[in-house]
């Protein structure tokens, strides 16, 4: 249950949240939309009817998924260009650590997502507001929040990398704790028929 609480918190913040964001702001550009988030006949505050909530809640997913491909498209991309591409991993090791390997997943990467979804809806946002319609102050704000949002995204994709990285390596290749060189081997001891006879030593003449 609790596995479970933990992997619905992030497809909240990485998909559901994002997607809300946008489709509150469609509201003023659709009936239908704004059908959904109202609930008529009753006074102001009330919460929405169910089919209402049931109907942006499946929206909100959706927007969310295509925002995260959107996501996809420019900001893994650019994060990418920019020195934070995605490393080599040993895939063969995945089955044997996969529990550590979606716990890292839960842990750094739903929270790049959340970040890199968000920034992209912020963008959708602004473009449905209008630049027109935007104060200086929520230009700067609107600016700002942005900045925050593709920084925490890098921070949190490079963090996801570095992690999975160390999972996903070989034992052997990972280095002694106590950085220490590592031990090898000694080298064989050659057979006796190898071995040199010492100068000037002779074999008795057999009588």
């Amino acid at each position: 249950m609790g596995d479970w609480t933990g992997r619905g918190f992030g497809l909240l913040i990485a998909y559901l949240i994002p997607g809300f964001a946008v489709l509150w702001f469609l509201q003023d550009h659709s009936v239908t939309v704004r059908a959904w988030l109202e609930q008529e006949g009753c006074s102001m505050g009330a919460a929405p009817a169910v089919g209402g909530f049931l109907y942006s809640t499946i929206a909100s997913m959706g927007i969310g998924v295509v925002l995260s491909g959107a996501r996809w498209m420019v900001v893994d991309q650019l994060h990418a260009r920019t020195g934070l591409a995605r490393p080599t991993w040993d895939d063969s090791l995945l089955e044997r650590r996969l529990e550590g390997y979606v716990q890292l997943v839960e842990e750094h990467y739903r929270y790049y997502q959340a970040y890199a979804n968000g920034l992209v809806a912020l963008c959708v946002v602004l473009v449905l507001i209008g630049p027109a319609a935007l104060s200086g102050q929520g230009l700067v704000v609107g600016a700002g929040l942005g900045v925050v949002l593709f920084c925490s995204s890098r921070d949190a994709l490079r963090k996801c990398y570095s992690r999975v990285s160390q999972l996903m390596q070989h034992q052997e290749a990972i280095p002694m704790t106590n950085g220490g060189p590592q031990h090898h081997p000694a080298p064989k001891e050659p057979k006796s028929k190898d071995k040199k006879k010492p100068e000037g030593s002779s074999e008795p003449k057999k009588g």
